[in-house]
């Protein structure tokens, strides 16, 4: 078929076809599925993007290894890694349902104009609450990251994620955010059940920066899902 086999797959190896996905199985802790872009061959399953389309590239090398996502004029207060609402993917869905466990991913800074010391790396979960048409009704959960965010010196940084997707109450460390009347328990187990998008944002959403222009990469979005517990991540 011509098909690349994706890297970095545990428990699901996915070659890219043009559109198609085709899954093998492959060694894995049982009961454990990863799922990671690689960005090999240009592959971009979910749409990962920093936004700003027209600077934003698939490098084919310098990545964490091989092909990277870079945006090198992001002008933004706060870069946000993130997956494009309505492209269906392995990092969104019904986590609860499937057992998300972890999300993870690499980001290196290449240069900024201003700075980017004592931010950390806040992963994101969005829910557009079944009415994409509609804002008023959307949701937020968030974890701000305890590991620093990238400096501009282009060396790689993985930043990882636990998701206790299972708890039906509002997790130790995660916050509700943009979420109407809700209270946290309901914010929570709304988006956890329908997640529409998945973000690394490079800082605290809930403090103030400034706006400047970044040069970013993203290398190695990953999720696990399923029975098997992954340990206990730093994040």
């Amino acid at each position: 078929m011509g098909c690349k086999m994706r890297a970095r797959v545990a428990g699901l190896a996915l070659a890219a076809c043009g559109s198609l996905l085709v899954g093998s199985a492959l060694a894995a802790p049982p009961g454990l599925t990863t799922f990671s872009e690689t960005f090999d061959g240009g592959s971009n399953v979910g749409g990962w993007t920093f936004g700003n389309l027209a600077n934003e590239t698939i490098e084919p090398a310098g990545g964490n290894p091989g092909p990277f996502l870079r945006n090198d004029f992001l002008d933004t207060f706060a870069p946000s890694a993130r997956t494009t609402p309505g492209v269906a993917s392995p990092f969104v869905g019904n986590y609860r349902e499937r057992g998300v466990s972890v999300v993870e991913a690499d980001l290196a800074l290449f240069r900024v104009d201003f700075s980017a010391e004592g931010r950390p790396v806040t992963v994101i979960l969005y829910s557009d609450a079944g009415t994409p048409d509609d804002p008023s009704d959307d949701c937020q959960v968030y974890r701000v990251g305890g590991k620093p965010g990238p400096r501009p010196d282009g060396r790689w940084n993985r930043y990882r994620f636990r998701v206790p997707s299972r708890s039906s109450t509002l997790p130790p460390g995660w916050q509700v955010r943009e979420c109407g009347n809700r209270t946290g328990e309901e914010g929570w187990n709304l988006v956890i059940e329908d997640v529409d998008q998945l973000r690394f944002f490079v800082g605290d959403p809930e403090l103030f920066y400034i706006f400047q222009v970044w040069d970013i990469g993203l290398d190695n979005p990953s999720i696990a899902w399923g029975s098997a517990d992954p340990g206990d991540p730093a994040d």
